[in-house]
């Protein structure tokens, strides 16, 4: 799409709704495994052991997303 010319903002807007459709079906197929409950386990205590700070805070977060996705078969993905 950069090569055609296209602005920067219909580029991110197709990669979310790209990344959005992809991702659509595995949040409903997604459950609460070991590998799930310690990413989540992780993403509560990582930023409230270490204040808040805006680092173990975006540390929480990915840990919380990988930990939504997560599936016996997309451990190597996440």
């Amino acid at each position: 799409m950069r090569r055609l010319g296209s602005p920067w903002g219909i580029i991110s807007v197709s990669l979310a709704l790209l990344y959005f459709r992809c991702f659509q079906n595995l949040m409903i197929t997604a459950r609460p495994d070991a590998l799930g409950w310690l990413r989540f386990l992780l993403a509560l205590f990582e930023p409230w052991a270490r204040e808040y700070r805006p680092l173990p805070s975006w540390l929480g977060l990915t840990a919380s997303l990988l930990g939504f996705y997560c599936k016996g078969y997309f451990l190597i993905g996440a």
